[in-house]
């Protein structure tokens, strides 16, 4: 026996492989037990039995780190990244049970390996309401079960029959109100009779070719009125008609900000470990991040440059700061977006919404100053968060001058579409902090 695994190094690293990816999820006790380590096990079983050669994907190599450093503080749920990660893992083709054993548990309805070859496919879509779903690009249920509810509605006269087809892409920056912003469309879809869809997948903000003819197909199939949400980068959407573009921005040191505590603190509504950094700086301040260079706190991609991607687009400029970047950012505003709103204005920018998107957002104030939602979006604000210095601030508005640039041109704008609207606002006070009507962040 042990002639036999000296001889196969490479069965002994699958092995190896196995045992540590299976005890680390185990161990994710608020995510997922049993089930899926079992299944993920007898994959690898079953492929050392077959002699088929596997290797780890690249994207797990690469978020074992974070996996590993979750590990130090057992009392908290494995970060957001690294459970996709583990999802994604079993979706390798791998042999399955096969003859009495199959046929037992398709009786029972847990055969969790497909046939030799095939996939599994773990994302799913989860409809809260006919109105509401988290989509899986991968799988139109959700979708078909959307245009069902449409039909018969249709036959029974309901809203929706005879309109013009209305389309509306939300592709919502992280940390800029888009929760609470969301919350309050799933209770006006009910309401006015809008389909929502939102994507399961959070982490992907940089839509390759597939991805983007994925999105282009539930914007084809999909019902109308339709709103789509997701955390994206700009990108045209290859339906007609075109999609109206919206988007809500923040001053983006205070989202900076924001951000670093939520991925390591969460908030009211999901605490612990929300999302991946660098391990062992869970407990690193945002100064101190900052004052030992660290990537997540310098102005590069996958750092403080943040915001201006999701409107400058995935055009390969737009992946590192620059003029140019800043320039193309602003023209897409202009050109593609019906309404960018501002987290720091928020009730404002919802009702400039429900003026300008009535079909969708009518009502919109009423259900925004309901006590329902003034509760569930004090939730969202992020906990735990220690202040810079006003040295590191005044730093960072220089590190961050195009960011900055761009958010008070966004901000002129909006002004400007408000003024159009005859809303009144009280003008923003310095760096983005305004004591009128904000959402907690």
């Amino acid at each position: 026996m042990l002639g036999f695994w000296a001889a196969s190094p490479k069965k002994v690293a699958l092995l190896v492989s196995a045992v540590t990816v299976v005890v680390v999820v185990l161990s994710a006790s608020q995510w997922t037990t049993g089930p899926v380590a079992v299944q993920m096990l007898k994959s690898w079983r079953g492929a050392l039995a077959t002699n088929e050669r596997w290797e780890m994907p690249k994207e797990v190599k690469g978020s074992l780190s974070g996996l590993f450093d979750s590990a130090e503080n057992a009392h908290e749920p494995l970060p957001l990244k690294s459970r996709i990660v583990v999802r994604r893992m079993t979706t390798l083709p791998v042999p399955g049970p096969t003859g009495d054993r199959a046929a037992k548990l398709r009786r029972k309805g847990k055969l969790g390996t497909p046939k030799a070859g095939r996939k599994v496919k773990l994302r799913e879509t989860h409809c809260s309401s006919a109105y509401t779903c988290e989509a899986d690009e991968t799988s139109d249920v959700g979708v078909r079960s959307m245009v069902n509810h449409q039909r018969t509605e249709s036959r029974q006269g309901g809203a929706g029959h005879d309109e013009p087809p209305l389309r509306v892409l939300y592709n919502k920056v992280g940390k800029c109100g888009s929760r609470a912003l969301v919350t309050l469309c799933g209770e006006l879809a009910r309401k006015n009779r809008f389909f929502l869809v939102g994507s399961v997948y959070g982490s992907n903000l940089h839509a390759n070719v597939t991805v983007q003819e994925r999105i282009s197909a539930i914007f084809r199939k999909c019902p109308t009125p339709l709103l789509y949400h997701r955390h994206l980068h700009f990108y045209p959407v290859d339906v007609s008609p075109k999609p109206l573009y919206i988007n809500m921005v923040r001053h983006p040191l205070d989202r900076a900000i924001s951000s670093y505590y939520f991925r390591r603190f969460g908030d009211g509504n999901r605490s612990g470990v929300r999302g991946y950094f660098d391990p062992g700086t869970r407990y690193l301040t945002f100064e101190q991040c900052v004052r030992q260079h660290r990537r997540e706190c310098k102005m590069v991609r996958g750092g403080l440059w943040y915001v201006i991607p999701f409107f400058c687009g995935t055009d390969l400029l737009c992946q590192q700061p620059s003029r140019q970047a800043l320039a193309l950012a602003k023209e897409r505003v202009q050109s593609e977006y019906l309404f960018v709103g501002i987290s720091e204005h928020f009730n404002e920018s919802v009702l400039a919404m429900e003026k300008i998107l009535p079909r969708m957002f009518h009502g919109a104030t009423d259900v925004l100053n309901s006590p329902i939602s003034d509760s569930s979006t004090a939730r969202t604000k992020t906990t735990q968060k220690v202040m810079p210095s006003e040295e590191i601030r005044a730093q960072l508005l220089r590190d961050m001058q195009l960011e900055v640039e761009f958010y008070e041109f966004v901000l002129a704008r909006f002004y400007r579409k408000l003024d159009e609207l005859h809303i009144p606002v009280k003008r923003k006070l310095k760096r983005g902090k305004s004591k009128s009507s904000q959402v907690p962040l």
